[in-house]
């Protein structure tokens, strides 16, 4: 946990890519280039951006957010009054046991907020409802 969040992938940092050395000198762009690597912590690359023209070889989906849980429940009761009169009291409970339901991790290997969870939901809603049929 920082100041700005949660990070979810816990022991990788980010380090300059290796693939700045191939680039070229002129105008500085080596010097200026931002593109950056994820390591583990014993110093090994374990992410990097393809090189230009090249697609690169992470599958779709590699890295996924927490998982999330989400009980809700619905309760109806009818009454029947007369023939032709019926009272329905119902109660609506939208994320029952009040689990935060965490947003996905940044996953943009150059961003800073890499591995960061920036935002999280999924507060408990309650519904109670009175109908009268006839």
């Amino acid at each position: 946990m920082t100041a700005t969040g949660p990070i979810y992938f816990d022991g990788l940092t980010q380090v300059p890519d290796p693939a700045i050395a191939n680039l070229t000198t002129k105008n500085n762009i080596q010097a200026s280039s931002t593109l950056l690597a994820i390591a583990d912590p014993s110093g090994k690359i374990v992410l990097s951006n393809p090189t230009p023209g090249v697609l690169g070889s992470l599958g779709q989906a590699y890295l996924t957010g927490p998982s999330s849980f989400g009980l809700d429940a619905n309760l109806i009761k009818r009454l029947h009054i007369r023939e032709n009169l019926t009272f329905e009291m119902r109660a609506t409970a939208i994320n029952l046991t009040n689990t935060p339901q965490w947003a996905s991790p940044i996953t943009n290997i150059n961003s800073t907020n890499f591995g960061r969870i920036m935002g999280a939901g999924g507060n408990r809603i309650i519904v109670v409802e009175g109908r009268i049929s006839f």
